[in-house]
């Protein structure tokens, strides 16, 4: 099994409730999005690859990473959080 971050491909996936980052253990990238979805409790196929990306982080496992959390942000002055690898977005 690996480690997986799950967070929205395209802006309209981005979910209203604010769960847009999920880091589940699962054997692939679909099996993590699916993971992802029961955390939520959506209907199976709510987070499709092409509207959610799931990367493995063993596979940049020697990467450093930083949780940036900007906010009051919108109407519910909800933070936001922000993954950077040394203040760059992570790669899709």
């Amino acid at each position: 099994m690996s480690t997986y971050i799950v967070y929205p491909a395209v802006e309209a996936a981005k979910r209203s409730d604010g769960k847009n980052l999920f880091v589940v253990e699962a054997l692939t990238a679909a099996a993590a999005r699916t993971a992802a979805e029961s955390l939520t409790g959506d209907v199976a196929g709510t987070f499709t690859a092409a509207m959610w990306n799931a990367t493995a982080l063993t596979g940049i496992a020697a990467e450093n990473f930083v949780a940036d959390i900007h906010g009051p942000v919108g109407k519910a002055s909800s933070p936001w959080l922000k993954l950077t690898h040394g203040g760059s977005p992570l790669p899709a």
